[in-house]
């Protein structure tokens, strides 16, 4: 089977609230898990944290970073489907992608 591929795509809905430091910190935490792909889509919006304060924070991570606008009728579907899903489509048998969220309000 060869070595284990493992990715981490992520869908990340920065809110300006308390919570926000919360889940930087757990990425912080849980990324060097990965080792192989790791894509963070970045929700944009008003009540968003702008992506470049994101990517600045997670700095030094080698995270590709994608974006969408946010749209409450399709939620993460829309970025997992178009952002993150085809940038880890693979048949290997040895690659696992671990997919996660935050809404930053839990």
């Amino acid at each position: 089977m060869g070595n284990t591929k493992l990715n981490f795509i992520f869908h990340f809905a920065p809110y300006k609230n308390d919570m926000f430091d919360y889940h930087i910190e757990k990425i912080h935490e849980h990324l060097p898990k990965f080792n192989n792909k790791k894509i963070i889509n970045i929700v944009t919006g008003q009540e968003f944290y702008e992506p470049k304060y994101v990517k600045d924070r997670l700095k030094g991570l080698n995270i590709d970073f994608t974006t969408t606008i946010n749209n409450p009728s399709h939620r993460e579907a829309f970025s997992f489907f178009t952002n993150l899903l085809p940038k880890v489509e693979s048949i290997e048998e040895n690659e696992f992608t671990f997919f996660g969220h935050s809404k930053s309000c839990t």
